[in-house]
């Protein structure tokens, strides 16, 4: 009986010992959950003037503190028919209104083998989609990091995008 007895009293510890085990465990856990985020580098896209762009956060900055004017002409790279595009009468379908906006020249521009992407299917993808691709590939490389070092972590990247209506 009393090899019974030092069986249980055996068990009781051990279950005793993984209950402490499993308490320390759930709260490391809770106190990583309420760490901060933590932003670490950063890529951008901001138009520039003229031919010009801003895709580093050094260049942002430059524009703020000179406060430079980033607005140009559209531009003749997108396939535009510019002759036609222009109306002064607000309203008009497939017109504008107006002659000049905040462009990126290179919009155009994307390495879509560097991505993994077929030519074909970058053609018809989103040019806001193009450049966050590399906004964020930038942000990574911008915090000394190895982007493929990410593969398969729960790493994320905050994207700030205004909408756009492409596929219209």
């Amino acid at each position: 009986m009393a090899v019974a007895g030092e069986r249980v009293v055996e068990a009781l510890r051990a279950s005793l010992k993984e209950t402490e085990r499993l308490r320390a465990q759930n709260q490391r856990l809770l106190v990583a959950s309420r760490e901060p985020i933590a932003i670490v580098g950063i890529g951008c896209r901001y138009p520039a003037g003229p031919g010009r762009s801003a895709s580093s956060p050094q260049e942002l900055w430059r524009l703020v503190r000179d406060g430079v004017d980033a607005i140009s002409e559209l531009p003749d790279d997108r396939g535009w028919d510019l002759e036609h595009l222009y109306d002064p009468e607000p309203g008009h379908p497939d017109r504008s209104y107006v002659r000049h906006g905040g462009f990126l020249p290179e919009a155009c521009e994307f390495d879509a083998e560097f991505f993994g992407i077929n030519p074909r299917e970058a053609a018809l993808t989103d040019p806001q989609q193009r450049h966050l691709l590399e906004a964020a590939w930038e942000a990574i490389e911008d915090a000394g990091i190895d982007p493929f070092a990410l593969r398969g972590s729960r790493t994320g990247v905050f994207a700030g995008a205004m909408y756009h209506d492409y596929g219209l």
